[in-house]
C-alpha cells in the first residue's frame, strides 16, 4: 500500500465538507464512495444462507475508515459457523490485490468488525481511486420465523478531489441495513405398509399409509392415489386399478410439525375381474402441501391379482365379444357372416352357463360347458378355413383362425384350473 499514502498530503489540504449521503435499497453513496450490503430476501429457518458487502471507490476519491467498519447481525441467528471471505481489488496498485479467509468472530452483540489488508496508521480500510473491497459472510442460520435486519456502520473520511472531504464520526456512523425473512421450513414424508399384496378377485387388500409433517409449520395435505397402467403386460383387465375399487380413509390431513397419522386404504378389486394370469398392478399415493404446492412427497405399491378359473372364463369371455365385434364388422359375405356370428353365439352361451357352474362351485358341471364351448370354436376354426381365399380373404380368415385358437388354448387352462 506504500504508493497510495503519497496522496495523504493531497487530502490533508482539502477542506472538509458536509456533503449529502444518498440512501438506496441496501445501498448508501458517500462523497461517491458506494456501500452495499446485499443477500437472499427469503430463507428456510435451518438453512445456511450469505450476507455480501462491497465497498467501492471513485476513479477520483477515496476513503480512510477511522474504526474498523462492522457488521451487526440480528438476534435469533446460529453464529456458531460463520466464515467470511475478504477480497480487495486495486485499479491502480494490482499488485497490492488480496484475498483473506477465516472464521468470523462476533461479540455478544453479535457484531464482528469487517477486516482488511489495506490500513495505514489507524485507518482500515484505507482505499483510493477505484479500489473495491468486497465481504462474503456466509453460514448464518436462522433458528426460528421472522425478518433478521443486518446492520453495517461505517465510519471515517470519505474524500474526493473535487468535492472535498465528508467526515463521518464513529458515534454517528453511516449505517447500511439488509433484512432477510425467514419463513418455516415444510416438508412432507408418506409411506405405504405393505409394499406388496396378493389377493385373489373380490378379496379386501388392506394398505395403511403413514403421513409425515418434517416441516416447521402446521399444514395441511392433500392425499390422492394415481394408478400405473400395465398396458397389456399381462392377460387381464382391465389394465389399471378402477378407483371404484379404492377406498381412502381420507383424501386431506392437518399435520402439526412432527405429527404422523395413518390412513386406511383398502382396494378391493371385483369378482368377476377378468384375467388368464396373474396380473401386478402398481399405484402411487402422493401429499401435496396446501401451503406450497411444490411441497410433496410419495410413495409406492403394488397388488397382485391371482388368476382363478372365474377369472379365467370372463377374460375368454371379452376375447369372445372381441372376435364377435371384429367378425360383425368385416366386410365379408352377408349370409357366412351371420353363420359365423351365430356360431360365436353358442360359444357365448355355452360359456355364459359355465360361468354359472363356477359360481355355483359345480366344477364338473363347468368344466362340461367349457369344453363345448372350445369345441364351437373349433367348428367355428373348420370354416373359416374352408373359406378362407374363397369368400373369406386369406388376411381376414387367418386373424379369425388365429383368435379362435387363442382362446381354445385357454379355454383348455381354464378347464384344468380347479375352483
Amino acid at each position: 500500500m506504500a504508493k497510495k499514502f503519497i496522496l495523504m498530503g493531497i487530502i490533508a489540504a482539502l477542506i472538509i465538507l458536509t456533503f449529502p449521503t444518498v440512501a438506496l435499497a441496501g445501498t448508501v453513496v458517500t462523497n461517491y464512495v458506494t456501500t452495499t450490503i446485499t443477500g437472499p430476501q427469503t430463507v428456510a429457518v435451518g438453512e445456511p444462507f450469505s450476507i455480501n458487502i462491497i465497498f467501492e471507490t471513485p476513479l477520483d476519491g477515496g476513503l480512510y475508515a477511522n474504526a474498523f467498519p462492522t457488521l451487526t447481525a440480528p438476534p435469533a441467528l446460529d453464529l456458531t459457523a460463520v466464515t467470511f471471505t475478504s477480497t480487495g481489488t486495486s485499479l491502480q496498485w494490482p499488485e497490492n490485490n488480496y484475498t483473506i479467509s477465516d472464521v468470523a468472530v462476533f461479540d455478544e452483540f453479535g457484531t464482528t468488525n469487517l477486516y482488511s489488508n489495506w490500513g495505514f496508521l489507524a485507518y482500515n480500510p484505507t482505499m483510493l481511486l477505484g479500489d473495491t473491497i468486497t465481504w462474503n459472510y456466509s453460514g448464518f442460520v436462522a433458528l426460528k420465523p421472522g425478518d433478521y435486519t443486518f446492520t453495517l456502520a461505517i465510519s471515517g473520511q470519505f474524500w474526493n478531489l473535487v468535492t472535498g472531504v465528508v467526515f463521518i464520526d464513529p458515534s454517528n456512523p453511516v449505517i447500511v441495513t439488509h433484512t432477510v425473512t425467514a419463513v418455516p421450513t415444510l416438508g412432507v414424508a408418506v409411506s405405504l405398509s405393505p409394499t406388496s399384496i396378493i389377493v385373489n378377485p373380490g378379496e379386501v387388500a388392506a394398505y395403511t399409509i403413514s403421513v409425515q409433517n418434517e416441516g416447521a409449520l402446521t399444514d395441511t395435505y392433500n392425499l390422492s392415489v394415481d394408478y400405473a397402467d400395465f398396458d397389456g403386460l399381462y392377460l387381464a383387465y382391465p389394465t389399471r386399478i378402477q378407483p371404484t375399487w379404492v377406498s381412502l380413509g381420507s383424501t386431506s390431513v392437518t399435520l402439526a410439525p412432527g405429527e404422523t397419522i395413518q390412513i386406511p386404504l383398502t382396494i378391493t378389486p371385483p369378482e368377476d375381474w377378468a384375467g388368464m394370469e396373474n396380473a401386478i398392478y402398481g399405484f402411487t399415493v402422493t401429499a401435496v402441501s396446501q401451503t406450497d404446492p411444490l411441497v410433496k412427497a410419495s410413495a409406492s405399491a403394488s397388488l397382485t391379482l391371482q388368476a382363478t378359473k372365474r377369472s379365467m372364463v370372463e377374460y375368454i369371455d371379452l376375447e369372445l365379444e372381441e372376435l364377435y365385434a371384429k367378425v360383425d364388422a368385416s366386410t365379408i359375405n352377408p349370409g357366412i357372416k351371420a353363420n359365423l356370428l351365430s356360431t360365436i353365439d353358442k360359444a357365448i352361451t355355452t360359456k355364459e352357463q359355465a360361468l354359472e357352474f363356477i359360481i355355483s362351485g359345480n366344477e364338473k358341471k363347468a368344466n362340461n360347458k367349457l369344453f363345448v364351448t372350445s369345441k364351437t370354436l373349433v367348428s367355428f376354426i373348420d370354416t373359416v378355413t374352408d373359406l378362407s381365399g374363397i369368400e373369406i380373404p386369406v388376411e381376414i380368415a387367418t386373424e379369425f383362425i388365429q383368435e379362435a385358437q387363442t382362446m381354445i388354448d385357454h379355454l383348455q387352462i381354464a378347464i384344468v384350473t380347479p375352483l
